[in-house]
Protein backbone atom coordinates (compact mmCIF):
# COMPACT_ATOMS: atom_id res chain seq x y z
CA UNK A 1 0.00 0.00 0.00
CA UNK A 2 3.22 2.75 1.10
CA UNK A 3 4.60 1.67 -2.19
CA UNK A 4 1.35 2.10 -4.37
CA UNK A 5 1.07 5.87 -2.45
CA UNK A 6 4.24 6.61 -3.22
CA UNK A 7 4.37 5.64 -6.88
CA UNK A 8 1.30 7.92 -7.01
CA UNK A 9 2.81 11.07 -5.46
CA UNK A 10 5.57 10.53 -8.33
CA UNK A 11 3.45 10.14 -11.19
CA UNK A 12 1.91 13.40 -9.64
CA UNK A 13 4.86 15.13 -8.83
CA UNK A 14 6.14 13.82 -12.44
CA UNK A 15 2.99 14.87 -14.40
CA UNK A 16 3.44 18.33 -12.48
CA UNK A 17 6.98 18.81 -13.28
CA UNK A 18 6.52 18.14 -17.19
CA UNK A 19 3.40 20.76 -17.37
CA UNK A 20 5.82 23.04 -15.87
CA UNK A 21 8.40 22.58 -18.03
CA UNK A 22 6.58 23.09 -20.98
CA UNK A 23 5.04 26.14 -20.06
CA UNK A 24 8.84 27.29 -19.60
CA UNK A 25 9.67 26.35 -23.17
CA UNK A 26 6.69 27.85 -24.30
CA UNK A 27 7.31 31.12 -22.75
CA UNK A 28 10.77 31.08 -23.83
CA UNK A 29 10.35 29.95 -27.57
CA UNK A 30 6.41 30.98 -28.22
CA UNK A 31 6.70 34.30 -29.56
CA UNK A 32 4.73 36.98 -27.06
CA UNK A 33 0.94 37.54 -28.04
CA UNK A 34 -0.44 39.43 -29.89
CA UNK A 35 -3.99 40.87 -31.41
CA UNK A 36 -5.77 37.60 -29.51
CA UNK A 37 -4.13 37.74 -26.15
CA UNK A 38 -4.91 41.48 -25.96
CA UNK A 39 -9.04 40.86 -27.42
CA UNK A 40 -8.82 38.03 -24.27
CA UNK A 41 -7.87 39.32 -21.74
CA UNK A 42 -9.29 42.82 -22.55
CA UNK A 43 -13.06 40.65 -22.87
CA UNK A 44 -11.83 38.97 -19.49
CA UNK A 45 -11.18 43.01 -17.93
CA UNK A 46 -13.85 44.73 -19.73
CA UNK A 47 -15.72 46.09 -16.32
CA UNK A 48 -19.22 47.14 -18.26
CA UNK A 49 -21.19 44.38 -19.95
CA UNK A 50 -20.63 43.51 -23.92
CA UNK A 51 -24.53 44.27 -25.08
CA UNK A 52 -23.36 43.56 -28.50
CA UNK A 53 -20.47 40.72 -29.68
CA UNK A 54 -19.05 40.90 -32.68
CA UNK A 55 -17.91 37.16 -33.35
CA UNK A 56 -16.00 35.07 -36.04
CA UNK A 57 -12.53 35.83 -37.95
CA UNK A 58 -10.82 38.26 -39.64
CA UNK A 59 -13.58 39.71 -41.08
CA UNK A 60 -15.54 41.00 -37.92
CA UNK A 61 -12.39 41.75 -36.12
CA UNK A 62 -11.24 43.95 -39.36
CA UNK A 63 -14.52 45.26 -40.71
CA UNK A 64 -16.32 46.11 -37.75
CA UNK A 65 -15.43 49.06 -35.33
CA UNK A 66 -17.01 48.99 -32.18
CA UNK A 67 -16.65 52.43 -31.07
CA UNK A 68 -18.45 53.28 -33.90
CA UNK A 69 -21.47 50.89 -32.88
CA UNK A 70 -21.04 51.96 -29.18
CA UNK A 71 -21.62 55.98 -30.21
CA UNK A 72 -24.45 55.37 -32.81
CA UNK A 73 -26.45 52.84 -30.41
CA UNK A 74 -25.44 53.90 -27.16
CA UNK A 75 -24.08 50.50 -25.98
CA UNK A 76 -21.27 48.52 -25.26
CA UNK A 77 -20.09 46.64 -27.96
CA UNK A 78 -16.80 44.32 -28.73
CA UNK A 79 -15.15 42.55 -31.42
CA UNK A 80 -14.31 39.12 -29.55
CA UNK A 81 -12.81 37.84 -32.82
CA UNK A 82 -9.63 36.30 -34.04
CA UNK A 83 -7.43 35.58 -37.08
CA UNK A 84 -8.47 32.42 -39.21
CA UNK A 85 -10.79 30.81 -36.54
CA UNK A 86 -13.80 28.99 -37.78
CA UNK A 87 -16.86 27.77 -36.25
CA UNK A 88 -15.24 25.04 -33.74
CA UNK A 89 -12.86 27.63 -32.12
CA UNK A 90 -15.52 30.26 -32.15
CA UNK A 91 -17.92 27.86 -30.37
CA UNK A 92 -15.47 27.56 -27.69
CA UNK A 93 -14.34 30.71 -27.51
CA UNK A 94 -18.23 31.79 -27.03
CA UNK A 95 -18.37 29.76 -24.09
CA UNK A 96 -15.66 31.28 -22.56
CA UNK A 97 -17.21 34.79 -23.38
CA UNK A 98 -20.86 34.24 -21.73
CA UNK A 99 -18.86 33.46 -18.65
CA UNK A 100 -18.50 36.87 -17.84
CA UNK A 101 -20.89 38.90 -19.93
CA UNK A 102 -24.49 38.73 -21.16
CA UNK A 103 -24.39 40.43 -24.62
CA UNK A 104 -28.31 40.73 -25.65
CA UNK A 105 -27.26 40.04 -29.50
CA UNK A 106 -24.64 38.59 -31.02
CA UNK A 107 -23.19 38.83 -34.77
CA UNK A 108 -21.51 36.60 -36.26
CA UNK A 109 -19.66 37.07 -39.54
CA UNK A 110 -19.46 34.14 -42.04
CA UNK A 111 -17.87 33.33 -45.70
CA UNK A 112 -17.40 30.32 -47.62
CA UNK A 113 -14.59 29.17 -45.66
CA UNK A 114 -16.83 29.18 -42.68
CA UNK A 115 -18.78 26.27 -44.52
CA UNK A 116 -16.03 24.26 -46.67
CA UNK A 117 -12.51 24.80 -44.76
CA UNK A 118 -11.78 20.89 -43.01
CA UNK A 119 -9.90 22.13 -40.33
CA UNK A 120 -8.72 24.85 -37.90
CA UNK A 121 -5.15 25.08 -38.20
CA UNK A 122 -3.17 24.37 -34.73
CA UNK A 123 -2.17 27.90 -34.83
CA UNK A 124 -5.49 29.63 -34.72
CA UNK A 125 -6.37 27.48 -31.60
CA UNK A 126 -3.30 28.09 -29.90
CA UNK A 127 -2.99 32.24 -30.36
CA UNK A 128 -6.43 31.88 -28.56
CA UNK A 129 -6.61 28.67 -26.07
CA UNK A 130 -3.03 29.77 -24.38
CA UNK A 131 -4.53 32.70 -23.17
CA UNK A 132 -7.58 31.34 -21.52
CA UNK A 133 -8.00 31.27 -18.00
CA UNK A 134 -7.77 27.56 -16.79
CA UNK A 135 -11.19 26.06 -17.20
CA UNK A 136 -12.98 22.87 -18.14
CA UNK A 137 -13.72 24.85 -21.18
CA UNK A 138 -10.17 25.14 -22.39
CA UNK A 139 -9.78 21.59 -22.14
CA UNK A 140 -12.75 20.67 -24.36
CA UNK A 141 -11.38 23.58 -26.90
CA UNK A 142 -7.92 21.31 -27.22
CA UNK A 143 -10.11 18.12 -27.42
CA UNK A 144 -12.64 19.42 -29.91
CA UNK A 145 -9.95 21.02 -32.03
CA UNK A 146 -7.08 18.23 -32.37
CA UNK A 147 -9.60 15.76 -33.52
CA UNK A 148 -7.92 16.26 -37.23
CA UNK A 149 -5.08 14.19 -35.27
CA UNK A 150 -2.89 17.18 -34.54
CA UNK A 151 -2.66 16.29 -30.60
CA UNK A 152 0.84 16.78 -30.18
CA UNK A 153 1.20 20.17 -32.01
CA UNK A 154 -1.66 21.83 -29.95
CA UNK A 155 -0.64 20.52 -26.52
CA UNK A 156 3.43 21.69 -26.99
CA UNK A 157 3.02 24.78 -28.86
CA UNK A 158 6.49 25.35 -29.55
CA UNK A 159 6.70 22.61 -32.06
CA UNK A 160 5.66 24.39 -34.68
CA UNK A 161 5.23 28.08 -33.28
CA UNK A 162 8.81 29.10 -32.03
CA UNK A 163 11.36 31.67 -32.79
CA UNK A 164 14.32 31.38 -34.72
CA UNK A 165 17.54 32.69 -33.45
CA UNK A 166 19.05 33.67 -30.15
CA UNK A 167 19.04 37.43 -30.69
CA UNK A 168 14.79 36.69 -31.13
CA UNK A 169 15.03 34.38 -27.36
CA UNK A 170 16.09 37.00 -25.71
CA UNK A 171 14.06 40.08 -27.31
CA UNK A 172 11.28 37.64 -27.00
CA UNK A 173 11.88 36.90 -22.50
CA UNK A 174 12.39 40.59 -22.29
CA UNK A 175 9.37 41.40 -23.92
CA UNK A 176 7.42 38.79 -22.41
CA UNK A 177 8.90 40.58 -18.52
CA UNK A 178 7.62 43.80 -20.05
CA UNK A 179 5.59 45.11 -17.08
CA UNK A 180 3.71 46.60 -20.16
CA UNK A 181 3.14 43.37 -21.36
CA UNK A 182 2.39 41.47 -18.20
CA UNK A 183 -0.12 43.82 -16.85
CA UNK A 184 -2.15 44.24 -20.18
CA UNK A 185 -4.54 45.95 -20.39
CA UNK A 186 -3.75 49.33 -18.82
CA UNK A 187 -6.37 52.17 -19.17
CA UNK A 188 -3.81 54.30 -19.79
CA UNK A 189 -3.00 52.03 -23.14
CA UNK A 190 -6.62 51.57 -23.84
CA UNK A 191 -6.97 55.64 -24.51
CA UNK A 192 -3.98 55.57 -26.89
CA UNK A 193 -5.00 52.19 -28.95
CA UNK A 194 -8.31 54.70 -29.35
CA UNK A 195 -6.77 57.37 -30.82
CA UNK A 196 -4.88 55.05 -33.94
CA UNK A 197 -6.39 54.86 -36.90
CA UNK A 198 -4.58 51.92 -38.27
CA UNK A 199 -3.53 48.76 -36.51
CA UNK A 200 -4.86 47.69 -33.68
CA UNK A 201 -7.41 50.18 -32.08
CA UNK A 202 -8.57 48.37 -28.69
CA UNK A 203 -12.07 45.92 -28.23
CA UNK A 204 -10.54 43.63 -30.35
CA UNK A 205 -10.36 45.51 -33.95
CA UNK A 206 -7.93 45.79 -35.88
CA UNK A 207 -7.80 48.91 -39.08
CA UNK A 208 -5.97 49.47 -41.96
CA UNK A 209 -5.22 52.41 -43.19
CA UNK A 210 -6.64 53.56 -46.63
CA UNK A 211 -4.17 55.28 -48.07
CA UNK A 212 -1.98 53.04 -49.74
CA UNK A 213 -4.16 50.40 -48.93
CA UNK A 214 -6.90 50.09 -51.50
CA UNK A 215 -7.00 47.63 -54.55
CA UNK A 216 -6.28 48.76 -57.70
CA UNK A 217 -8.95 46.85 -60.49
CA UNK A 218 -6.83 47.84 -63.20
CA UNK A 219 -3.92 45.29 -61.60
CA UNK A 220 -6.18 42.67 -61.04
CA UNK A 221 -5.43 41.14 -64.37
CA UNK A 222 -7.39 37.61 -65.48
CA UNK A 223 -10.11 37.04 -63.37
CA UNK A 224 -11.82 33.19 -64.77
CA UNK A 225 -15.51 32.72 -63.91
CA UNK A 226 -15.90 29.09 -61.95
CA UNK A 227 -17.24 27.41 -59.43
CA UNK A 228 -15.39 28.14 -56.31
CA UNK A 229 -17.25 27.13 -53.31
CA UNK A 230 -18.97 23.58 -53.78
CA UNK A 231 -22.47 23.13 -51.26
CA UNK A 232 -20.91 19.28 -51.54
CA UNK A 233 -17.72 20.44 -50.15
CA UNK A 234 -19.62 21.77 -46.67
CA UNK A 235 -18.11 20.18 -43.60
CA UNK A 236 -20.69 18.49 -41.16
CA UNK A 237 -18.61 19.10 -38.58
CA UNK A 238 -18.78 22.80 -39.16
CA UNK A 239 -22.81 23.21 -39.32
CA UNK A 240 -22.71 21.06 -36.44
CA UNK A 241 -20.77 23.90 -34.47
CA UNK A 242 -22.33 26.61 -36.24
CA UNK A 243 -25.70 24.42 -34.23
CA UNK A 244 -24.12 24.51 -31.36
CA UNK A 245 -23.52 27.99 -31.04
CA UNK A 246 -26.69 29.16 -31.87
CA UNK A 247 -28.07 26.36 -29.11
CA UNK A 248 -25.55 28.46 -26.74
CA UNK A 249 -26.75 31.57 -27.83
CA UNK A 250 -30.63 30.51 -27.14
CA UNK A 251 -29.56 29.07 -23.61
CA UNK A 252 -27.91 32.79 -22.89
CA UNK A 253 -30.73 34.75 -24.02
CA UNK A 254 -28.43 36.08 -26.79
CA UNK A 255 -30.49 36.54 -30.09
CA UNK A 256 -27.93 35.23 -33.13
CA UNK A 257 -27.44 37.46 -36.09
CA UNK A 258 -25.66 35.74 -39.07
CA UNK A 259 -24.14 38.19 -41.53
CA UNK A 260 -21.67 37.88 -44.78
CA UNK A 261 -19.38 41.05 -45.00
CA UNK A 262 -19.43 43.02 -47.99
CA UNK A 263 -16.15 41.86 -50.51
CA UNK A 264 -15.20 43.82 -53.77
CA UNK A 265 -18.09 42.96 -56.72
CA UNK A 266 -15.28 40.54 -58.51
CA UNK A 267 -15.55 38.25 -55.56
CA UNK A 268 -19.38 37.84 -55.99
CA UNK A 269 -18.83 37.81 -59.98
CA UNK A 270 -16.40 35.18 -60.70
CA UNK A 271 -18.10 32.71 -58.57
CA UNK A 272 -20.77 31.18 -61.01
CA UNK A 273 -22.61 28.73 -58.06
CA UNK A 274 -22.46 32.12 -55.58
CA UNK A 275 -26.30 32.34 -55.38
CA UNK A 276 -26.29 28.08 -55.42
CA UNK A 277 -24.28 28.70 -52.27
CA UNK A 278 -25.26 31.38 -50.50
CA UNK A 279 -29.09 30.18 -50.45
CA UNK A 280 -27.80 26.79 -48.83
CA UNK A 281 -26.33 29.08 -46.06
CA UNK A 282 -29.06 30.43 -45.97
CA UNK A 283 -30.95 27.57 -45.63
CA UNK A 284 -28.80 26.02 -43.11
CA UNK A 285 -29.26 29.00 -40.87
CA UNK A 286 -33.00 28.50 -41.56
CA UNK A 287 -32.41 25.05 -39.71
CA UNK A 288 -31.19 26.37 -36.45
CA UNK A 289 -33.80 28.97 -36.09
CA UNK A 290 -30.71 32.05 -37.16
CA UNK A 291 -31.35 35.39 -38.84
CA UNK A 292 -29.02 35.62 -41.79
CA UNK A 293 -27.89 38.61 -43.78
CA UNK A 294 -25.92 38.63 -46.87
CA UNK A 295 -24.32 42.45 -47.18
CA UNK A 296 -23.23 41.88 -50.30
CA UNK A 297 -26.50 41.84 -51.66
CA UNK A 298 -27.90 44.98 -49.66
CA UNK A 299 -29.33 47.99 -51.45
CA UNK A 300 -27.34 51.28 -52.07
CA UNK A 301 -29.89 52.92 -49.26
CA UNK A 302 -28.86 51.16 -46.48
CA UNK A 303 -24.54 50.61 -47.70
CA UNK A 304 -23.71 52.80 -50.31
CA UNK A 305 -21.03 50.29 -52.24
CA UNK A 306 -17.69 51.71 -53.54
CA UNK A 307 -14.74 49.85 -54.78
CA UNK A 308 -12.12 52.06 -52.58
CA UNK A 309 -13.29 50.43 -49.28
CA UNK A 310 -11.36 47.45 -49.67
CA UNK A 311 -7.75 46.95 -48.95
CA UNK A 312 -7.92 43.06 -50.20
CA UNK A 313 -9.95 40.51 -51.72
CA UNK A 314 -12.03 40.21 -48.09
CA UNK A 315 -11.34 43.14 -46.12
CA UNK A 316 -12.21 46.39 -45.74
CA UNK A 317 -9.91 49.36 -45.13
CA UNK A 318 -10.51 51.71 -42.34
CA UNK A 319 -12.80 53.80 -44.48
CA UNK A 320 -14.84 51.25 -46.11
CA UNK A 321 -15.00 49.64 -42.32
CA UNK A 322 -16.28 53.24 -40.78
CA UNK A 323 -19.12 53.28 -43.40
CA UNK A 324 -19.94 49.59 -42.94
CA UNK A 325 -19.91 50.51 -38.90
CA UNK A 326 -22.52 52.89 -39.05
CA UNK A 327 -24.58 51.48 -41.66
CA UNK A 328 -24.66 47.91 -39.64
CA UNK A 329 -25.55 50.05 -36.68
CA UNK A 330 -28.27 51.43 -38.39
CA UNK A 331 -29.26 48.37 -39.43
CA UNK A 332 -29.64 46.61 -35.54
CA UNK A 333 -31.19 49.92 -34.80
CA UNK A 334 -34.08 49.21 -37.28
CA UNK A 335 -34.21 45.63 -36.84
CA UNK A 336 -34.83 46.02 -33.01
CA UNK A 337 -37.95 48.23 -34.09
CA UNK A 338 -39.46 45.31 -35.52
CA UNK A 339 -38.49 46.18 -39.16
CA UNK A 340 -38.45 43.69 -41.90
CA UNK A 341 -35.02 43.85 -42.90
CA UNK A 342 -35.53 41.47 -46.27
CA UNK A 343 -37.03 44.67 -47.88
CA UNK A 344 -33.80 45.75 -48.29
CA UNK A 345 -31.81 42.92 -49.91
CA UNK A 346 -31.63 41.95 -53.57
CA UNK A 347 -33.04 38.86 -54.88
CA UNK A 348 -30.45 37.58 -58.07
CA UNK A 349 -31.84 39.15 -60.61
CA UNK A 350 -32.33 42.40 -59.23
CA UNK A 351 -28.75 42.13 -57.83
CA UNK A 352 -27.08 41.51 -61.26
CA UNK A 353 -29.43 44.43 -62.92
CA UNK A 354 -28.07 47.20 -60.18
CA UNK A 355 -24.30 46.61 -61.11
CA UNK A 356 -23.28 49.05 -63.90
CA UNK A 357 -19.58 48.75 -64.31
CA UNK A 358 -17.32 46.36 -65.41
CA UNK A 359 -15.37 45.02 -62.91
CA UNK A 360 -12.04 44.55 -64.05
CA UNK A 361 -10.46 43.33 -67.37
CA UNK A 362 -7.44 42.33 -69.22
CA UNK A 363 -6.54 40.38 -72.39
CA UNK A 364 -4.53 37.50 -73.80
CA UNK A 365 -1.49 37.93 -76.50
CA UNK A 366 -1.15 35.51 -79.36
CA UNK A 367 2.46 36.77 -81.11
CA UNK A 368 2.89 35.62 -84.67
CA UNK A 369 6.70 36.81 -86.82
CA UNK A 370 5.03 40.05 -87.54
CA UNK A 371 1.77 40.47 -85.52
CA UNK A 372 0.03 40.12 -82.04
CA UNK A 373 -3.61 39.27 -81.79
CA UNK A 374 -4.96 40.54 -79.20
CA UNK A 375 -7.64 38.97 -76.97
CA UNK A 376 -10.08 41.14 -74.07
CA UNK A 377 -11.56 39.78 -71.70
CA UNK A 378 -13.38 41.46 -68.26
CA UNK A 379 -16.00 40.15 -65.55
CA UNK A 380 -19.05 42.01 -65.45
CA UNK A 381 -22.59 41.68 -64.58
CA UNK A 382 -24.83 39.60 -67.24
CA UNK A 383 -27.13 42.51 -67.36
CA UNK A 384 -24.68 44.69 -69.06
CA UNK A 385 -22.52 44.64 -72.35
CA UNK A 386 -18.89 45.82 -72.27
CA UNK A 387 -17.27 47.25 -75.39
CA UNK A 388 -12.97 47.73 -75.49
CA UNK A 389 -10.32 50.03 -77.23
CA UNK A 390 -7.11 48.96 -77.77
CA UNK A 391 -3.98 51.70 -77.99
CA UNK A 392 -0.42 51.28 -78.92
CA UNK A 393 2.29 52.60 -77.09
CA UNK A 394 5.60 52.85 -78.89
CA UNK A 395 7.93 52.97 -75.83
CA UNK A 396 10.77 54.45 -77.53
CA UNK A 397 8.94 57.60 -78.96
CA UNK A 398 6.15 58.11 -76.44
CA UNK A 399 3.92 57.58 -79.09
CA UNK A 400 0.36 56.46 -78.56
CA UNK A 401 -1.91 55.05 -80.89
CA UNK A 402 -5.53 53.95 -81.03
CA UNK A 403 -5.62 50.80 -82.71
CA UNK A 404 -9.45 50.19 -82.25
CA UNK A 405 -12.05 52.89 -80.49
CA UNK A 406 -14.86 51.32 -77.95
CA UNK A 407 -16.56 48.20 -79.72
CA UNK A 408 -18.39 45.19 -78.77
CA UNK A 409 -15.56 43.40 -80.74
CA UNK A 410 -13.13 41.98 -78.16
CA UNK A 411 -10.09 41.39 -80.57
CA UNK A 412 -7.84 42.99 -82.62
CA UNK A 413 -4.61 42.09 -85.01
CA UNK A 414 -1.18 44.73 -84.28
CA UNK A 415 1.46 44.90 -86.61
CA UNK A 416 4.62 45.43 -84.96
CA UNK A 417 8.49 45.85 -85.89
CA UNK A 418 10.70 43.29 -85.00
CA UNK A 419 13.03 44.18 -81.88
CA UNK A 420 11.20 47.07 -80.98
CA UNK A 421 9.22 47.56 -77.62
CA UNK A 422 5.61 48.24 -76.96
CA UNK A 423 3.34 48.86 -74.24
CA UNK A 424 -0.11 47.55 -75.35
CA UNK A 425 -3.18 49.27 -73.45
CA UNK A 426 -6.90 48.30 -73.05
CA UNK A 427 -9.62 50.12 -71.76
CA UNK A 428 -12.85 48.56 -71.03
CA UNK A 429 -16.33 50.11 -69.86
CA UNK A 430 -20.45 49.62 -70.12
CA UNK A 431 -22.24 50.08 -73.26
CA UNK A 432 -24.58 52.48 -72.92
CA UNK A 433 -23.92 53.71 -69.77
CA UNK A 434 -23.06 57.32 -69.61
CA UNK A 435 -20.27 58.23 -67.25
CA UNK A 436 -19.46 53.88 -66.37
CA UNK A 437 -16.01 53.31 -64.74
CA UNK A 438 -13.17 52.73 -67.33
CA UNK A 439 -10.69 49.72 -66.26
CA UNK A 440 -7.81 49.94 -67.40
CA UNK A 441 -5.28 47.15 -68.22
CA UNK A 442 -1.85 47.06 -70.10
CA UNK A 443 1.37 44.78 -71.06
CA UNK A 444 5.04 45.72 -72.63
CA UNK A 445 5.66 43.29 -75.75
CA UNK A 446 8.33 42.62 -77.78
CA UNK A 447 8.70 40.47 -81.12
Amino acid sequence: MHNSKTNFVKIIVFVLGFILLNDLINFCFVPKGGYSRMTIREMYSQKENIDIAFIGASLTQKDINPYIIDEKLGCTSFDYSFNAQIYTGTYYSLVELFKYHKPKTVVLTTEPLSYTCKEEQPLAQLSVSMYMKPSVNRIKFYFGMAQDGSYLDRLFAWRGYHIDSKKELVKNIKDKLDEEYIKYPQDKKLEYYKTKKSGYIGKGAVLKDAEGNTIDYNKLGKISIEERYKVEEIQEKNVKYLGKIAKLCKENDSKLILITTPFPRFEVLRSSNYFEFDNEVKRIADEFGIEYYNYNLIKPEFFDYKDEYFFDHLHLNNVGATEFSKSLAEFLKLRDSGENMNKYFYSKDEFYDSLTDISNTWFDLKKGKTTIKVIAGSLYSPSITPEYRFILKDLESGEEKIIQDYSTNNQCGIKLKKGKEYEVKLEARTQGIKDSKIRKYSEKVKL
